[in-house]
């Protein structure tokens, strides 16, 4: 599944400069990721806070935090991109990891009897 982010490009009263107001999301929930994406960095999911769907994310690196994209506010145009770029980093983590599962999940087949 992709991550889907559907935004609405706005000027918003209490912002400077061109906005995105985040009007859906999508992506897995944590429990339907893999366990080895989730024990370490980058990571994103989907969850909720304070009742709003939204992305939570974590990525290791200078300049770089745990943070969340939620549905409903707006974020100045270059905070936007940030984050952006943030979950990009996690969902190309996440197509290795898969494209890894698949292969091993190719090779790994069949039965073996062990003799002992």
């Amino acid at each position: 599944m992709a991550i889907e982010i559907r935004a609405e490009k706005v000027l918003a009263l209490d912002k400077s400069g061109p906005c995105y107001l985040v009007r859906e999301v999508r992506c897995l929930g944590r429990d339907k990721l893999p366990k080895e994406y989730k024990d370490s960095l980058p990571w994103c999911c989907l969850t909720y806070y304070d009742g709003q769907q939204c992305i939570e994310f974590d990525v290791s690196g200078p300049g770089y935090h745990k943070g969340r994209l939620t549905v409903g506010k707006t974020y100045d145009q270059e905070d936007f991109e940030k984050v952006l770029e943030i979950i990009r980093r996690c969902g190309q983590r996440l197509r290795k990891i898969n494209e890894k599962r698949k292969e091993l999940a190719t090779e790994w087949q069949g039965e073996v009897t062990f003799l002992i």
